[in-house]
């Protein structure tokens, strides 16, 4: 998964108890050993019954740079008796991506183009999603698309079906389906015309990165 660089992500564990007794006062899942210049992470565990599940939140920070982040965490009782054996998360971090804004100043290019002079198609990323809403088990979001190079106009498929066509005056915009409360993975295949040349890029989206997007703020299960 990939999250982005000096951002805090709201992260949300579900504990299940598949044990015989609940989880007695004091029972912490906790961060075993600390990154290095971050804060331990650490929470305090209702007494989940057998059986039950609870749901533990924090925020995760994100680090100034770029690269992946593992960290480990682990169920202590109070008397310090780990319960069942550790789990291990690694991240990337990636640069958020920065909008590009147009260039009023720039001249209108004349209708006879010299495409040899204008760059294939380079990068691809969301600019930023614009809403969600609820379908069954599912959720649907739309995002506008940025892309560095190229001319136009463009073809837009998401996980391999075709959106349609759009000039290079026109956003790009799509939308994308995923299973309720859970992560989205989904594919984007970008075609220039203008250029002859296309761009496939996977996107991750976290439905709990963004809660506001969502009817009512936040996942419903």
């Amino acid at each position: 998964k990939s999250l982005t660089t000096g951002v805090k992500t709201l992260k949300t564990f579900t504990l299940s108890n598949t044990g015989v007794c609940a989880y007695p006062p004091g029972t912490v899942f906790t961060e075993t050993v600390p990154s290095p210049g971050l804060p331990p992470i650490e929470m305090v565990a209702p007494p989940v019954e057998p059986n039950a599940t609870t749901d533990l939140s924090f925020d995760w920070p994100g680090p100034r740079q770029a690269g992946a982040m593992t960290r480990v965490f682990e169920m202590r009782l109070p008397d310090d008796t780990r319960v069942g054996e550790p789990l291990t998360f690694t991240f990337k971090y990636v640069v958020a991506a920065t909008p590009r804004p147009l260039n009023t100043n720039t001249p209108v290019p004349p209708a006879a183009t010299n495409t040899s002079a204008v760059a294939p198609l380079t990068d691809l990323f969301p600019q930023n999603y614009i809403g969600c809403f609820y379908q069954g088990i599912d959720y649907r979001c739309s995002a506008v698309l940025s892309h560095v190079g190229g001319l136009g106009p463009y073809t837009l498929y998401v996980d391999d079906v075709r959106i349609g066509q759009f000039s290079a005056a026109e956003t790009l915009i799509y939308d994308f389906v995923g299973r309720r409360c859970l992560n989205a993975v989904y594919n984007i295949r970008l075609v220039d015309d203008g250029t002859v040349s296309q761009l496939s890029e996977s996107f991750f989206f976290d439905p709990t990165s963004d809660p506001a997007l969502f009817p009512g703020g936040g996942c419903t299960q």
